[in-house]
Parts: structure tokens; C-alpha cells; sequence
């Protein structure tokens, strides 16, 4: 209301209006500054990609009545050392994604791009509605199938491009890393 308040205070008398014109609002406001919308849009859908391993750890084991009071200190602890791994794990599995993606545009494979497209739309979508880790638990194993997939057609394929394409990835993924850190620092500059 407060944001309504400043930008449309005649829609402020009636809430129905102001749902009403929720939309029309919100599309003057991303086309008068889309890039400060953007790069916090990025920010937390790359973040939640990167992290979902790690913050499925705490849904799954890690909240409070998850297990016995008498074992939480313990799985604190668990946790607490298996979060790095984890993340490099989810790394590792989004460059190994990545270069199979590599791949599969160069071996033009429909089945990996279709997975892939799908993915990237998840990804987008969440990224500008909604974003929590959970939802792309699905991305990871979509990322993990197309790296099957793409495993089992190397063999198949003329060799050369499988290592190059693994470079190629992890070097995407750690770019998009990067620039995530930068746009999250970013973001906190600009609350």
C-alpha cells in the first residue's frame, strides 16, 4: 500500500480498485526502471538455483520438528559441516549441465534442449513471481537427467567436443556465480 500510496494515491480510497490496477502499475514501475528490477530478479532466482541443495537440507532435516529435540544438536552440526559440499556439488551438477548443453546444440540432441528450454523457463518464471529454493529442486533433476543423457550419446559421438564442452560449462556456471555475488552485494547496496 505504501508504494500505491506514492505512485497512484487515487487508487488508495478503494482496494478493489487498487487490485484493479495492480497490473497497469506494476508494468509503468519495471518499464520505468527494468534494470533495477532485474538485477534483484537474477540475483534471487541465480542465488536459489545455486543453494538448493543446501536450503533443502533444512526443509528436510533442518527445521524445528523435523527431528527429535534430542538430536538436533547433532543434525545442526551435520549440517553445519556438509553445507560447502553440498553447494560445490550443485555447482559441479549445473556446469556439468551446462556442457551437456554445449553438446546438445552441437549435436543438435531435441530431447536435452527441450529439457533444457523447460528448465531455463522455470527458472524465469520463478525468478519474476515467486521465488523459494523448493521449487527448483526439479531444475536440478532435470539438469541431472540431461547430463545422463548427454553422457550416454558420447560414446556415439566423434571426440573432441565433450572436454572442450565441460570447460565451456564450467566456465558459464562459475560466470553466472560471479555475477550473481555481484548482483547480490548490489541489491543489498540498493534496499
Amino acid at each position: 500500500k505504501t508504494y500505491f500510496a506514492a505512485t497512484a494515491p487515487e487508487l488508495m480510497e478503494s482496494e478493489s480498485e487498487m487490485l484493479r490496477a495492480g497490473w497497469r502499475v506494476v508494468r509503468q514501475e519495471i518499464r520505468r526502471r527494468p534494470l533495477f528490477h532485474a538485477i534483484p530478479a537474477f540475483a534471487s532466482a541465480a542465488t536459489s538455483v545455486l543453494r538448493t541443495g543446501v536450503d533443502s537440507l533444512y526443509w528436510s532435516i533442518g527445521f524445528g520438528g523435523a527431528v527429535p529435540d534430542s538430536e538436533r544438536p547433532r543434525v545442526v552440526g551435520f549440517m553445519t559441516r556438509v553445507q560447502g559440499p553440498v553447494y560445490r556439488a550443485s555447482v559441479v551438477v549445473l556446469a556439468l549441465w551446462a556442457g551437456a548443453v554445449v553438446l546438445a546444440l552441437r549435436w543438435r540432441n531435441w530431447p536435452i534442449l527441450a529439457i533444457s528450454a523447460s528448465m531455463v523457463l522455470k527458472i524465469a518464471v520463478h525468478g519474476l513471481l515467486a521465488v523459494q529454493t523448493r521449487y527448483f529442486v526439479v531444475v536440478m533433476a532435470f539438469a541431472m537427467l540431461t547430463i545422463a543423457l548427454a553422457v550416454e550419446e558420447v560414446p556415439r559421438r566423434p571426440p573432441g567436443w565433450s572436454v572442450a564442452a565441460l570447460l565451456i560449462g564450467f566456465g558459464l556456471v562459475l560466470g553466472v556465480r560471479a555475477v550473481t555475488v555481484k548482483a547480490e552485494a548490489w541489491v543489498l547496496d540498493h534496499e
